[in-house]
């Protein structure tokens, strides 16, 4: 049985065209000077995405590393999201992505909310 992947994004686009909002991605990039190191964050994209949150958390545990997301955020597969990332709505919240997981047809960041200007 094969899997008609054009038919999965199509219906999934449908569903964010329902369900989304635009989402601004930012970026950290870390120079290195003799000062010490500056990062700054820029943005890197404003796709749009649906913001869900998750019932209890989502935890993902690695070797010496425990994650716990409270929300996920679903995108298109053509969104670059990557874990660090932070992900802003336009109502003031934002999240840092824990992991991204790649399906088929669309993407989901897990991510950790956060409310009021990051540091």
């Amino acid at each position: 049985m094969s899997v008609d992947v054009t038919t999965l994004r199509a219906n999934f686009a449908k569903i964010l065209a329902d369900w989304s909002e635009t989402l601004t991605i930012k970026r950290s990039t870390v120079v290195y000077a003799s000062a010490g190191a500056t990062e700054t964050w820029a943005t890197s994209s404003t796709p749009s995405g649906a913001w869900q949150p998750i019932s209890g958390a989502a935890q993902r545990a690695e070797a010496g590393l425990q994650v716990k997301s409270d929300a996920q955020v679903f995108f298109a597969t053509t969104v670059d999201v990557q874990a660090g990332d932070r992900i802003y709505r336009v109502d003031g919240t934002w999240g840092t992505v824990n992991y991204p997981k790649v399906y088929i047809d669309h993407i989901t960041a897990f991510v950790t909310t956060a409310t009021g200007e990051p540091a």
